[in-house]
């Protein structure tokens, strides 16, 4: 997938492009309301450099904020029509500001939309509420500056795809456990969904070889020896890495990934009032440490997610300088050590999977380890 070309496609279609971070925006709001949503999340191996970014932010920022940077005050830059961003982690912040002083040029009137998200318990009194008027704010906001008006039958509608997105990527994921799909093929389809519209997003799913007539059938149990890992992250390990897992005999049956699982698995049912909807989508979200407040539901449901499935360990690639992930592996790391849940934790630099034999050597010890 090329980021750029797939905007460039949608912009000759004559849709209005709008940029969002960090993982987890309305977009099923911004879909009803005529926009084309991507999600700036995991541009690595798309961005190679970080020249104009690095002015603006300390090297020890997370590849996340660097390379979204980039990518729009270079490549995306005359293509995006509106940037959207809610409250994550100091640095995604703070990006609006830069972003918006850098992207200002004469004959272009970029939006920027924000939103803010308590991190808090919703029983604290008046947080329902202060939410749903930010959502109602929103749609003021994004109706004013794009000339178009928020539809409760179309919004609906745009719920009821994303649904379906989701119901194919569980069963694709599935298909990954069961031997039928390769799970790099996964993982490309879905990070490649960060760039397509919804509708087209759906059709590349559907489109997985798992799917299709002459799919490949599982081998029998005797036949496999393949040892299932569940893997965990804030984005998926690199190509290479992926690579490595599988020829150390590993199989990926099972994912936490923040821009993977952690994305599409928990969608309320469409309701014609956006706050309403999104109070719940949030409220009920799976647990991440970038939503702070579902932190008390995120050792559960992380366990709950590795017994449902076939694994025998944890692999961690943790985003280097990502201070959501290193503040939760040490805890994750223990309450699954007291499981006797062999783990490891792969550190990911911004460079990607260059330099893997340190990281090859690491993987394939872990597989005996298991085997053992």
């Amino acid at each position: 997938m090329d980021p750029v070309g797939q905007i460039r496609m949608h912009k000759d279609q004559g849709r209005t492009i709008i940029a969002c971070f960090p993982l987890y925006p309305p977009l099923a709001l911004l879909h009803s309301m005529g926009l084309v949503p991507i999600v700036l999340w995991g541009l690595k191996g798309h961005v190679s450099r970080t020249e104009a970014a690095d002015p603006h932010l300390p090297a020890y920022t997370c590849s996340v904020a660097r390379h979204l940077a980039e990518f729009l005050l270079t490549d995306a830059r005359e293509l995006i029509d509106g940037i959207f961003m809610y409250n994550a982690c100091d640095t995604l912040r703070n990006m609006p500001e830069i972003l918006a002083d850098e992207m200002r040029s004469p004959g272009r009137n970029v939006g920027f939309f924000r939103m803010h998200l308590p991190m808090t318990n919703r029983d604290k009194a008046g947080a329902a509420e202060y939410f749903e008027n930010e959502i109602k704010a929103l749609v003021r906001d994004l109706s004013r500056h794009f000339g178009v008006r928020f539809s409760p039958e179309r919004f609906q509608a745009s719920v009821s795809l994303y649904q379906r997105m989701q119901r194919l990527a569980i069963d694709a994921m599935d298909r990954v456990a069961a031997g039928i799909l390769a799970f790099s093929d996964f993982e490309r389809v879905m990070q490649a969904g960060a760039f397509l519209s919804v509708e087209d997003h759906i059709q590349a799913i559907a489109a997985l070889p798992a799917f299709g007539e002459g799919r490949r059938v599982r081998r029998p149990p005797s036949e496999d020896s393949s040892i299932g890992v569940m893997i965990s992250g804030i984005l998926p390990p690199p190509a290479s890495m992926i690579a490595a897992v599988e020829s150390a005999g590993l199989r990926i049956v099972a994912d936490d990934v923040a821009s993977l699982y952690r994305s599409y698995a928990v969608m309320p049912d469409p309701r014609p009032d956006p706050g309403e909807y999104y109070r719940i989508f949030y409220d009920d979200h799976y647990p991440c440490p970038t939503l702070l407040y579902t932190g008390d539901r995120r050792i559960s449901a992380f366990l709950s997610r590795f017994a449902q499935s076939s694994a025998r360990g944890v692999i961690f690639f943790g985003e280097k300088f990502c201070e959501y992930e290193y503040f939760e592996f040490p805890f994750l790391k223990k309450k699954l050590a007291e499981k006797g849940i062999p783990v490891l934790e792969i550190d990911v630099s911004i460079d990607g999977g260059r330099h893997m034999a340190a990281h090859d050597s690491r993987i394939a010890a872990f597989a005996e380890m298991l085997r053992q």
